[in-house]
């Protein structure tokens, strides 16, 4: 955990905002992830850069490497 904060990351709990955002999400029809999903909505709720190779995941408009 040390080493991931010394490198500039920091850890994101769940938050009642990231769950209403997954409550709101419509799942594309080829995605069925549901970590994922958590995933994406965290990303959209701090307006962070979701880095991924999950081609799904970046089809939702959320930014991504």
């Amino acid at each position: 955990m040390r080493a991931v904060q010394e490198s500039g990351f920091g850890i994101v709990r769940i938050k009642p905002r990231h769950l209403a955002l997954l409550e709101e999400l419509v799942p594309s029809p080829g995605h069925k992830d549901p970590f994922g999903h958590m995933v994406l909505v965290h990303a959209m709720a701090e307006e962070a850069i979701l880095v991924t190779s999950d081609r799904e995941l970046r089809s939702y408009g959320v930014r991504c490497l």
